[in-house]
């Protein structure tokens, strides 16, 4: 008999995508796998599949067509609704481009986070699958907010790998990126899908390594940045980072960086204060200048417009 999981896609926005209040947790590398929804919609069930084409164009054609049909398992159905469809695909140079019709836009959100995911998780691990890039009507697809959600791959959702979850979650963020400048911190709501056992503090600092929707602000903490764990403990969240944390050339100055990571924080989850370190050391100094040997509360007098 096939195995199954249940997987809970976080975040899935990228995500979506990919969410106490993660940093990118990997799936255990066996499989491969497809990926089907659960009968309540709301989340994906994972079924061990074997890719037996050689070919790259093959084995997307040939998986395609057995993710569009029923699985005939308990619990679990065809994440592609009857109606949409998929007209072509292209391979170009690692990026799938997938062409779908213009059924797809009339997903409801839920469906529409499940069936892209989907598409993404089980594409991605065919050998010369590196990103997937989607198309409704011929147009590239576009999020509520009207940004182009562009390329996807394992690590654009926010993801949960434990065997038994399936609630799939809606919430909206409140997070805090660096103005123009970089001296001060803007606001911005996020609206992000995400699965309830993910942290929401992992979630707030996924959404933040994703960078700001609006063109008016600053990144203040890149996708590179190792966060090695986290924790809640008596109102304190504990963020751990790698050491690059300390290095990385950041586009705005300490105080935004630190504050627009706490303030986010605080803003989402239980907590009042956070507490970093650095490879489990909160003894160093960030930038040479503020110290991580006591905890942070959240500053309203960075933040424009307060």
């Amino acid at each position: 008999m096939k195995r199954q999981k249940v997987l809970c896609l976080a975040g899935l926005i990228l995500i979506l995508f990919l969410a106490g209040c993660k940093t990118k947790e990997e799936i255990p590398k066996k499989g491969p796998y497809l990926y089907y929804q659960n009968t309540d919609g709301t989340g994906l069930t994972m079924v061990e599949y074997t890719i037996k084409e050689e070919k790259a164009e093959d084995a997307i054609a040939a998986m395609l067509k057995k993710l569009a049909k029923n699985p005939g398992s308990v619990g679990m159905t065809s994440v592609i609704p009857k109606d949409v469809k998929v007209e072509n695909t292209a391979l170009e140079n690692g990026v799938l481009h997938l062409y779908m019709n213009r059924f797809y836009a009339q997903l409801d959100e839920v469906q529409e986070v499940l069936l892209r995911a989907a598409l993404v998780q089980s594409l991605i691990q065919i050998d010369g699958v590196d990103a997937v890039d989607i198309y409704v009507d011929n147009k590239p697809l576009t999020t509520k907010s009207g940004k182009t959600v562009g390329l996807m791959n394992e690590n654009s959702f926010v993801k949960n790998t434990g065997t038994a979850f399936k609630s799939f979650q809606k919430t909206t963020l409140t997070l805090f990126f660096a103005n123009k400048k970089g001296d001060k911190l803007s606001q911005e709501k996020r609206e992000v899908h995400y699965f309830s056992n993910v942290s929401t503090e992992k979630l707030v600092l996924e959404q933040l390594m994703k960078g700001p929707e609006s063109g008016e602000m600053k990144g203040i903490l890149p996708s590179n940045i190792r966060v090695l764990n986290t924790s809640v403990k008596d109102g304190i969240c504990y963020v751990n980072f790698g050491k690059e944390f300390l290095t990385y050339a950041y586009d705005a100055g300490p105080e935004t960086v630190i504050y627009g990571i706490v303030n986010s924080i605080v803003s989402n989850c239980d907590v009042s204060r956070v507490q970093f370190s650095v490879e489990g050391d909160s003894t160093v100094k960030f930038m040479e200048k503020i110290s991580f040997e006591e905890p942070f509360e959240r500053n309203i007098e960075l933040v424009e417009n307060e």
